[in-house]
């Protein structure tokens, strides 16, 4: 019998914030990108893109960077610690972390800084009545021990115990929760009347990752920002180029031996939370692996939530201003898609994706402007698609 879904009543953002100088404590649903890429022109960022309905989330830290004094300013830190609730239908009483540090090696002053950083995301506990009987649960629950969220969650260590009363072996053998992030590395250089950064973005769900043995992957990107405008026909303010890959995946077999490496890493799938690195339906990391929510429905169930996590993404994004007036972006990306190592695609899928979105006068009155988006997807992995939008904004008492 097919049961028609309830009606639910969601806001996509609602939060409150606290500031006391650069300290700030947030609650509730916030929608942001963590880390460094060009957020207007990206692909998105690899495991926080703004991708999906923002988790409801208690953060609190530090919102810009603070230099260091007794560093003489050369550095400065910022980051924030978060504690969550992934109130997500399939699995109840689950919990998310969530940090962030970062580092700026330069002068505020000086004309170019280098960057490091990572961001550190994890799903833990709950119960399901998929998990009952199941090996990765006890009794159709995972811990919510505060010992086990300490060492196993914030501070990502393998227990002592292969099993115990409250973890099994799966926990016992990787360590509690659902693991996704990614470092950060980036350098940028203010050149005389524009801005270039340069970002790479290294992915890690398991101590593979954590030790960089799954090189190449990762997100690679490039982009050059005019400070100002000049008055011509059509005058350009931004251009990112970018490129993605997440074909080695720590290789394609499973290792327990030696010091605990790991291949297989089949990112953001994951055997507790069935919908892996996912909420409501949707991925939170890169929209390039999407869930099988979104993908073609001639391509075959695999049985794993993200069907086509291992990809290469060439990406161009560009924006401007047509006629001193008109405001235009566009992006363009061509995607092969390979499925995952255990299923594989054959041959690969490609796809190409596009979007061209526009800001232009409307009236002056409340400077009121239109705005206006046209998409388009083709390919093997995607319905094909083609989409717009059309809206006016007003901003009163701008001018």
């Amino acid at each position: 019998t097919n049961i028609a879904p309830r009606p639910q009543f969601l806001l996509p953002e609602a939060y409150a914030k606290l500031r006391w100088r650069k300290w700030e404590l947030m609650a509730g649903r916030e929608r942001e990108v963590l880390g460094i890429v060009d957020s207007t022109l990206s692909t998105g960022s690899y495991s926080w893109s703004g991708n999906a309905l923002p988790i409801p989330r208690i953060k609190l830290g530090l919102s810009e960077y603070v230099s260091l004094g007794f560093l003489k300013n050369f550095v400065a830190i910022k980051g924030f610690y978060v504690h969550g609730w992934y109130d997500n239908p399939y699995i109840q009483g689950a919990y998310f972390h969530q940090k962030t540090l970062y580092g700026r090696f330069g002068k505020p002053e000086a004309k170019i800084h280098l960057h490091l950083g990572l961001v550190h995301n994890a799903v833990w506990g709950g119960s399901a009545d998929y998990l009952r009987d199941n090996p990765v649960a006890v009794d159709g629950k995972l811990t919510t021990s505060l010992g086990d969220y300490l060492t196993g969650v914030v501070l990502g260590m393998i227990p002592k115990d292969r099993a115990n009363d409250r973890f099994t072996e799966f926990d016992g053998t990787n360590r509690v929760g659902n693991h996704v992030g990614h470092y950060d590395m980036a350098l940028d250089w203010k050149l005389p009347a524009m801005k270039l950064l340069i970002y790479r973005q290294h992915p890690f769900e398991d101590a593979s990752g954590l030790q960089i043995q799954n090189l190449p992957d990762g997100l690679y990107g490039l982009s050059l920002r005019r400070e100002e405008t000049f008055a011509s026909f059509f005058s350009w303010k931004g251009i990112v180029v970018e490129y993605l890959t997440t074909l080695d995946q720590s290789g394609d077999s499973f290792d327990l031996t030696g010091s605990r490496f790991k291949g297989l890493d089949n990112y953001f799938n994951h055997a507790q939370y069935r919908e892996g690195w996912s909420y409501r339906g949707r991925g939170v990391g890169t929209p390039f692996i999407p869930s099988r929510t979104e993908v073609a429905g001639t391509i075959a169930p695999t049985g794993e939530y993200f069907p086509s996590n291992r990809v290469e993404v060439y990406h161009l994004g560009l924006e401007g201003v047509l006629v001193q007036k008109i405001r235009l972006l566009a992006k363009l990306s061509y995607s092969r898609n390979f499925g995952t190592i255990n299923v594989p695609f054959a041959p690969p899928l490609g796809q190409v994706s596009s979007i061209l979105a526009f800001e232009a006068p409307f009236s002056r009155w409340g400077s009121t402007r239109l705005r206006g988006q046209l998409a388009y997807d083709r390919g093997g992995l995607y319905p094909e698609a083609f989409g717009g939008y059309l809206g006016i904004r007003s901003d009163f008492g701008k001018k």
